[in-house]
């Protein structure tokens, strides 16, 4: 047994030096005794009780127990120093990832760093990379020694970038007030994110649902939504703050864009039946007016295009260019 103990240690150190060189290795699992060793251990502790041995420390075979003891001592220590190491590099490489991260298809990418020893020394590199990257979500799961001070450090580095839309945080020290914080930043960046979208034309759909929406919040969407040309669903569902003020902002927009076809407003509780239902109406009318264009365009230009082409330059902004090569 001493043996073999000396040889696990042995291999912990080695693992550890490999890991210092590999920085793609970013975990590994418990090191400890098998079932074998575990019942060999108790036997030695019976037969040490049964021979009476006393106060030598001989288990009965004359091992000292007290070197069995160091041995476990070092495997211990030379297992935590294998996972410091490995979750160094794990941190390391999620900087990297924040720093070069490249959004998905569906726009969304995801940095894990759950479960890393994660502590508030380790952030101030992250809360930089947070101010430039093109990550979405940043998981902090399970990390006990991350506390304010690093989720702090955080909340200043998604101040200067709005594509970051959520952090988990659960399992860790971070404070329900320092919750508060981070939740209320990323408020901003969702608003932000939205009015984005919406003034570069990239988006179909703008999700702002249960993000504690303001109606001075919705007058800044509503500005950037009258003018849009790609938008067809606004989801604001279960925004409970909103309110007429908000509200008949956005009605006026949607009387300005053609292209929302639907609106959600379902758990918006601050805004009446009437003002909901003229919000919808003119999201009818976008649609009857959308029908009527598809159906007038349905064939060549000769044969009822003209029309359809003529809403769509009606919704231009004044000298845009609009290259027909190959119109039929």
């Amino acid at each position: 047994p001493e043996a073999r103990a000396d040889v696990t240690v042995k291999a912990l150190a080695a693992l550890t030096k490999a890991a210092r060189a590999n920085k793609g290795v970013h975990s590994c699992t418990e090191f400890g005794e098998d079932e074998e060793d575990e019942k060999d251990g108790e036997n030695g502790s019976n037969e040490s009780d049964e021979g009476g041995e006393g106060d030598d420390g001989d288990d009965g075979e004359g091992r000292s127990l007290g070197g069995s003891e160091a041995e476990t001592k070092a495997k211990l220590e030379a297992t935590k120093e294998l996972k410091r190491v490995c979750n160094a590099n794990a941190i390391a490489a999620g900087v990297v990832q924040l720093r070069e991260a490249s959004p998905e298809e569906d726009g969304l990418l995801k940095v894990v760093l759950n479960a890393v020893g994660l502590s508030d020394s380790d952030v101030p590199p992250i809360a930089e990379a947070l101010k430039t990257t093109r990550a979405t979500v940043l998981s902090l799961e399970q990390n006990p020694a991350l506390s304010d001070l690093g989720a702090a450090m955080i909340v200043e580095g998604l101040q200067y970038n709005s594509n970051i839309l959520d952090v988990n945080v659960d399992g860790t020290g971070v404070s329900d007030e320092m919750l508060g914080k981070i939740k209320k930043q990323l408020q901003r960046n969702a608003i932000n994110a939205a009015v984005r979208q919406l003034k570069s034309g990239t988006a179909t759909q703008i999700e702002l649902s249960n993000i504690d929406l303001s109606n001075s919040d919705l007058v800044i969407v509503a500005a950037a939504l009258a003018s849009n040309l790609t938008v067809e669903t606004l989801c604001l569902q279960h925004n409970a703050a909103l309110t007429e003020t908000g509200c008949s902002a956005l009605l006026a927009a949607l009387k300005e864009n053609k292209s929302v076809r639907e609106v959600q407003l379902s758990g918006c509780t601050g805004i009446s039946n009437q003002l909901q239902e003229q919000i919808y109406e003119v999201v009818r009318l976008n649609n009857t007016s959308a029908e009527s264009a598809d159906a007038q365009g349905g064939g060549t230009a000769g044969e009822g295009g003209e029309p359809a082409l003529r809403a769509l330059f009606s919704m231009l902004p004044p000298r845009t260019i609009v290259e027909l090569d190959y119109l039929q």
